[in-house]
């Protein structure tokens, strides 16, 4: 269907409706006509003059009955021009209506390509904040892997060294226990029991804690004890002199 803009505002000219028409081709609603020629402004499209003297107002799209008496009582040759004006002005309102849809259609994509950076620019930001975030939990990883593994060498370091205090305690317990067999038997067997001061039998028979300096301090104290009660008991070999 055949239809025409204003060429100042865009609105869409419905048929037989009353509009202005500049000598310049182009063609204005009557409001869009009015605040240009009373605010002595040039044509929107082509700068050029509009005043009243070089308007008309016409009726568009009228249909072939209401224009087909305009042009009697005239000569062939006003009728040509006439015709000629008249689809010079067809031409040059088809012209602007396409720029206008071009320039809606311009305007659209624009707009879509706006929108569409705009996304991709929220899409970037938001895979460079996953990078970020992606990268800070390799690093928290690898810190926590290295801190496993320094404590894995520690545990492994405090392993050997307690399995050594093991073996040079056990180590201990053996020389102390063959200490023990070798000094005593017979009516010495409670000089085994014997145990270094305020550690083991105290005065009375009372028992108290282990001595604080181990098992090889409480073995030396064994041995001197042993040592004494040999040089001292009345009944060993060699005491006769103190009789």
């Amino acid at each position: 269907m055949e239809q025409f803009r204003c060429n100042g505002c865009g609105q869409e000219l419905e048929p037989k409706t009353q509009c202005v028409a500049a000598a310049c081709n182009h063609l204005f609603c009557t409001g869009c006509a009015q605040s240009i020629i009373e605010g002595d402004q040039p044509c929107p499209i082509c700068e050029g003059i509009i005043s009243r003297s070089n308007v008309k107002l016409i009726t568009v799209l009228q249909g072939t009955s209401a224009c087909q008496l305009s042009l009697c009582g005239q000569t062939p040759q006003t009728i040509m021009e006439s015709a000629l004006q008249g689809i010079k002005f067809y031409c040059e309102q088809k012209q602007l209506t396409a720029q206008y849809q071009q320039t809606v259609l311009n305007n659209k994509f624009t707009k879509m390509q706006n929108q569409c950076r705009s996304k991709l620019q929220q899409v970037h930001q938001g895979y460079e904040q996953a990078k970020r975030k992606y990268q800070e939990a390799v690093q928290q990883k690898n810190a926590m892997e290295q801190d496993n593994q320094e404590l894995q060498q520690k545990y492994t370091q405090k392993a050997m060294q307690a399995r050594k205090l093991q073996e040079m305690f056990k180590a201990l317990q053996q020389e102390n226990d063959e200490l023990k067999r070798r000094l005593g038997g017979g009516g010495r067997g409670a000089i085994g029991g014997l145990s270094a001061p305020g550690n083991g039998l105290g005065s009375g028979g009372r028992t108290g804690q282990r001595s604080p300096f181990g098992a090889g301090a409480q073995m030396i104290t064994t041995v001197q004890q042993h040592k004494s009660i040999i040089e001292f008991s009345p009944t060993m070999p060699g005491s006769g002199a103190r009789k």
